[in-house]
């Protein structure tokens, strides 16, 4: 069938699931566990409010009050305390969560485009299918996050070979490509586009991806920002370990929004 195209009917699709003892997301520790929350935050917060972490480094809006921010908590907090979120799983790292998925323990696997290429690797590969978390009113806001490239260092011996070299590696058709399908890093290159060997699941990543751009549907994926758009160091372990402290129900909505503000201020 078709992937849910509201968020309803994504809690339709994940209770019909339980009910068939299938679990409905595959999750586990770490950052694993906040994936959904930054799914909802795209959707609830930051396609209505673009510029929210700036504002919030300002101090012009706060977690706990932010009527944006709170919705998309309580909607995560929701599939925890519904069982479609298994606190179970929090004692999983990264690798685990994957194989976990890919051995079938579970619908669906909320998470970045780099799991496409060990699903590509994967026997299951040509049916494993790739859909952007829906929002209320089915409208499309994909989280989208770009990671910096290479650095030079100011005291290298010859910076302009240096800086050459970078650029030199970074735009090599065949390392983007390697990138790509080992990966699942998608270049940020105007033109690029994955090679014809690419696996279906990068292809299908790819795509939704490039459908976002040219809908001006790509928003930032929370906890991810860089630069001048991310939260003070240490914030982002600070989000994730409330993530799991939600899931787990060590902490409730209002306790856990309290917390980040909080630790927001200590992190100065």
């Amino acid at each position: 069938s078709a992937p849910p195209r509201t968020y309803a009917e994504l809690l339709a699709d994940a209770a019909r699931l339980k009910a068939k003892g299938i679990t409905p997301f595959v999750t586990g520790g770490v950052y694993v566990t906040s994936q959904p929350w930054t799914a909802l935050l795209a959707n609830d917060l930051y396609a209505r409010a673009p510029d929210w972490m700036s504002r919030r480094r300002e101090g012009w809006v706060r977690f706990a009050s932010d009527a944006a921010f709170g919705s998309a908590t309580r909607k995560f907090a929701g599939l925890a305390a519904k069982g479609y979120l298994d606190k179970a799983q929090l004692g999983r790292d990264y690798d685990k969560a994957r194989d976990a998925f890919l051995a079938g323990k579970g619908a669906m696997y909320p998470m970045g485009s780099w799991f496409a290429a060990a699903a590509d690797r994967s026997p299951l590969k040509n049916g494993i299918g790739v859909f952007p978390w829906p929002s209320d009113d089915g409208s499309l806001h994909l989280p989208a996050a770009t990671g910096g490239g290479l650095s030079v260092s100011a005291a290298a011996r010859n910076p302009a070979a240096a800086k050459e070299f970078a650029l030199a590696f970074q735009l090599r058709r065949e390392n983007l490509d390697e990138s790509v399908k080992s990966a699942g890093a998608i270049p940020a290159i105007k033109g690029y586009a994955p090679p014809p060997d690419a696996g279906p699941v990068v292809r299908a990543t790819y795509d939704l991806w490039r459908k976002a751009q040219r809908a001006g549907a790509t928003v930032p994926a929370f906890s991810w920002e860089a630069g001048d758009a991310a939260m003070p160091s240490g914030m982002r372990d600070k989000f994730w370990s409330a993530a799991r402290d939600l899931v787990s129900g060590k902490k409730d909505v209002g306790q856990a929004l309290r917390f980040l503000d909080t630790e927001w201020e200590k992190a100065g």
